[in-house]
């Protein structure tokens, strides 16, 4: 697992690196909206995460990603165990 302290810098990796899940947040320059297009186009599952409870840059994201936004403040175990989930699905077929 790796970690970037902007989306800047997570693009960054996202370029250079192998990934299988982004998780990133919503309201950053680049938009969490953009580092998701980005990791879509490379194949990579991701997810924002926000604040926010309205707003036009939410209802984008939640468009564009078919609704994997997750709201904060979020359990941390629940949110694990459904990602864990998802990709043992993905990668079993």
């Amino acid at each position: 697992m790796d970690t970037a302290d902007t989306t800047e810098k997570g693009l960054n990796m996202l370029m250079n690196g192998n990934y299988h899940l982004v998780i990133t947040d919503l309201e950053q320059k680049p938009s969490g909206v953009d580092v998701f297009n980005y990791a879509a186009t490379k194949g990579i599952d991701a997810c924002i995460m926000t604040g926010a409870i309205a707003g036009e840059l939410l209802e984008s994201a939640k468009k564009i990603t078919g609704n994997k936004v997750i709201s904060k403040p979020f359990d941390l175990e629940e949110h694990i165990g459904s990602v864990t989930k998802e990709v043992k699905l993905k990668y079993q077929s």
